[in-house]
């Protein structure tokens, strides 16, 4: 349907059946907003990473352009196509999608999305789906005479072309195929099982050879059905122009462009098995289109979220552009959520898991294609046949104002603060150091008798110095400990068990998991946590002494200096290799070391730490945040994204913080990861304690802030992304007075705790409140206000001379001018007014500018 008609027919659409599902925004909302990352390009209509810090961007005449990680654009095209596009000049056609072989590093190719001539004269257009390959020599360009041709689908019409494709975390080619274009699809095809068009299609490329274009996945829906075509995964689509998968998840949303009165959503679990009908031309998002021969709206899968184009006299939008779940790590208020916009009107959404809305504003106009990065950090591409650009998403965050209030106190040394992680259980436990874990009930009372009391190696930095609960707890009672040996002082990784009575643990229940040999008496770091993917995590430290004069950090052949990952319930991978005495567990297949040459201890997950004394995962997006203490300049905040597959190099003894320390046997500086923040040692500074991000719900201008501290000098920071790819830190300053910061902690609430070691005490983080601003009045001529009168929203006032007052919803005062006011106050009052609204008329597909999408 030519747009100047779509656009016609939405003055007079009907409005939607229910009310939009929108929330309100959150009130600790840093504000969204786009920096721009390249211009120049024309009708840049998709991006794309090949796993690198590139980005691919696509443009619609057939040029396919690189952006290179420091926001350069190659003059070199990394693929031209333009002989190969359909030239008719509809706007909707062109070069329209791109996605790379998930094992791109090692075979080359790439698909593209495009439409092509077709021969028959009955036939209008086509889009094919062909295969191409890097060049062998130069991985910015790609080799045009490679094209293998997967699979060709003729359409009747110019429009409606669909026009993206991404491989699904199954491995196989999904792409997405409009209906084939025309007023209200006249020929029904997105319900035709016979007709591609009109649905998402699920293809197995991997076994593709010179005569064998793909292969049907054995699974898909309507395998083994006569009259519905084995390459469909979904149908009853009007134009999915663009959809994705949730890299975390791997549910699949697909945004679905409307006819004449609706946008919509549609989102499909990544456990389904296909065979949706998401209703086209049935039902246009809720509400009938053309429902001959249809079933009723139970039949169909109706939208996650949809909007109407109008909504009274509010213009919305009239193309949907789907975006991304939001998996990086600058935009914290956007974690988990679904980002969407709209060509027409420029409009942005967030959506929550559960659909729920939260408008974003207009960001920029004509909006063609989301995209992320390698990292998963989110980007939007502007259409323009002059000067098409590419922005990022960036926020500007709020800074917090932080305090602290006593939460509990007479405890020995207090250095962990731990909760079980069963939902309904309220209590806390704090590790002391000298070898006993108590219980902290949730109105701050210290329980007399201790949970678990060992024998312990104490002195310097040695003790009992880390817990946690199994993920299972609730069921199996299993929880781990870190604590240094008697005698020997070696790292001693154990699990207990709890007694009969849940405020007692078992204490002759021991199980030693890992010994690991100590060097020397310090830097033994302590923490152990089970991350997102239930193994279990335990940061080491490089055994000790000045200078880790051993350079544990950099060694593969010891668990020193680094963080350890394993396997408690021994559900695969292989035999405990360099922990000494190690018994329990077995190491992940995924750990990044497994089978590595030399003696390379596979349990390691990364490596080059000094003393990583308490670390985190950001209980909401899944990301780690680890605290390594410095040697004698710099304390540093290293961080790793949920996604990572391990393996980075912190760098110490290379370097300590950005500074190099030793540099002997040292690589290039890009084969480390740097911190995100570092402070050095002046005015006390000297030994940082890592915190958490904080979830809870009582403060929620904290939420997404790292909140850690420095045990020397007491002083305590916030850190967030300053949402254009660096973190912004604030110093909050020393809370209390004499405090020695020893450990954060959080309840099961997501609340933050924090260890006062030598005061005994456990403190609750707070959020405090901005001062409520002063109201100021204004009056003529100029008077002075006692408070004694009440006035409320709107007042009428007479007074000779004229003095004017502009009152507080709820104030009282007296108004004293000179000369004499009279002033007469309406508590309340009631106004009416007329007004007009005046639809704007049909609009032509140049008022916003040609795109692929109607």
């Amino acid at each position: 349907m030519a747009i100047w008609a779509v656009l016609a027919s939405m003055a007079t659409a009907a409005p939607p059946s229910a009310p939009l599902a929108v929330a309100s925004a959150p009130t600790n909302a840093s504000a969204v907003g786009l920096t721009l990352v390249a211009d120049g390009f024309t009708n840049p209509v998709d991006i794309v990473n090949a796993g690198d810090g590139r980005l691919f961007i696509v443009e619609q005449a057939g040029l396919i352009r690189i952006i290179e990680e420091d926001g350069d654009v190659l003059p070199t095209p990394f693929l031209d196509i333009q002989d190969k596009i359909d030239p008719f000049d509809f706007y909707e056609m062109g070069l329209l999608g791109l996605t790379f072989d998930p094992d791109y590093t090692n075979n080359g190719y790439f698909y593209v999305y495009y439409n092509a001539p077709y021969t028959d004269p009955n036939v209008v257009t086509s889009v094919r789906i062909a295969r191409f390959e890097v060049s062998a020599g130069n991985p910015n360009t790609a080799d045009p005479n490679s094209e293998f041709e997967i699979l060709t689908v003729p359409k009747p019409f110019y429009n409606n072309n669909g026009g993206d494709l991404n491989f699904g975390p199954d491995g196989y080619l999904y792409a997405a195929l409009g209906d084939g274009g025309g007023n209200g699809d006249p020929q029904n095809l997105s319900q035709d099982g016979d007709s591609l068009l009109g649905k998402m299609l699920r293809l197995d490329v991997s076994g593709v050879t010179s005569t064998t274009n793909y292969l049907i996945p054995p699974d898909n829906p309507f395998v083994g059905d006569p009259t519905v075509r084995d390459e469909i995964w979904a149908l009853g689509f009007r134009n999915p122009w663009r959809f994705s998968f949730d890299r975390i998840t791997g549910d699949l949303y697909l945004a679905d462009v409307g006819q004449s009165g609706f946008e919509e959503i549609n989102k499909q679990s990544a456990d389904s098995t296909g065979g949706e009908n998401y209703g086209w031309r049935c039902y246009e998002a809720l509400e009938p289109f053309d429902t001959a021969g249809c079933g009723p709206l139970g039949d169909y899968e109706t939208p996650f979220f949809h909007y109407p184009h109008f909504d009274n006299t509010t213009f919305n939008g009239c193309a949907v552009v789907g975006g991304y779940v939001y998996r990086g790590a600058w935009l914290p208020s956007l974690y988990g959520r679904y980002i969407l916009g709209d060509y027409c009107s420029g409009n942005f959404w967030s959506l929550a898991p559960n659909g729920d809305a939260t408008p974003l504003g207009q960001l920029t106009t004509n909006p063609s294609a989301f995209g992320e990065d390698a990292n998963g950090e989110l980007y939007i591409a502007q259409h323009s046949d002059t000067n098409g650009a590419i922005y990022r998403f960036t926020i500007t965050p709020t800074a917090p104002i932080v305090s602290l209030s006593t939460f509990a106190s007479g405890l020995n040394t207090p250095i962990g603060i731990v909760n079980t992680g069963v939902i309904t259980d309220t209590r806390l436990f704090v590790v002391q150091q000298g070898g006993q874990i108590r219980i902290v009930q949730s109105n701050g009372t210290v329980l007399a008798t201790p949970f678990l009391s060992i024998s312990v190696s104490t002195g310097s930095e040695r003790g009992l110095l880390g817990l946690a609960f199994h993920p299972d707890y609730a069921n199996n009672g299993y929880f781990y400990v870190n604590y240094t040996a008697p005698g020997t002082g070696d790292t001693r990784i154990s699990r207990f068990t709890v007694s009969a009575d849940p405020n007692i643990a078992n204490s002759a229940s021991e199980q030693i998991l890992m010994t690991i040999d100590q060097t020397f008496s310090n830097h033994n770091a302590g923490d152990l946590k089970f991350g997102p993917d239930g193994y279990l995590y335990i940061p080491m430290g490089d055994g000790g002494s000045g200078g880790d004069p051993n350079n544990a950090g950099q060694t593969m052949t010891t668990l020193l200096g680094k963080i350890v990952r394993i396997d408690v319930d021994q559900a695969s991978g292989t035999a405990p290799d360099c922990g000494l005495s190690g018994t329990g567990y077995t190491v992940p297949p995924s750990n990044p070391f497994v089978d590595g040459p030399g003696g390379v201890c596979d349990e390691i997950w990364a490596l080059g730490l000094r003393n990583p004394w308490r670390f985190s995962f950001d209980r909401q997006s899944g990301h780690m945040f680890i605290g390594d203490v410095g040697q004698g300049s710099w304390e540093e905040v290293d961080f790793q994204l949920a996604h990572s597959t391990g393996g980075e190099n912190y760098g110490w003894r290379c370097y300590e913080g950005n500074a190099p320390f030793n540099l002997s046997g040292c690589g290039p500086i890009g084969n480390y990861t740097f911190p995100v923040h570092v402070h050095d040692h002046s005015n006390s500074n000297l030994s940082i304690t890592g915190g958490y991000v904080y979830r809870g719900t009582d403060y929620p201008v904290l939420d997404g802030h790292y909140i850690f501290a420095d045990y020397g000098s007491g002083r305590f920071w916030t850190l967030h992304p300053d949402g254009n790819g660096g973190w912004q830190s604030i110093n909050h300053g020393t809370l209390l007075g004499t405090f020695r910061t020893s450990s954060f902690g959080e309840d099961i609430e997501g609340e933050l705790y924090v260890a006062n070691s030598i005061g005994g005490t456990i403190h609750r983080i707070q959020a405090a409140k901005p001062p409520t601003p002063t109201p100021t009045h204004t009056a003529t001529p100029t008077n002075t206000a006692t408070p004694t009168h009440t006035a409320t929203a709107t007042s009428t006032a007479t007074a000779t001379p004229t003095a004017t007052h502009t009152p507080e919803p709820t104030s009282t005062g007296t108004i004293t001018a000179t000369p004499t006011a009279t002033e007469t106050a309406t508590p309340t009052a009631t106004a009416t007014a007329t007004a007009t609204a005046t639809l704007p008329p049909p609009l032509s597909w140049e008022n916003y500018l040609p795109l692929v999408v109607k």
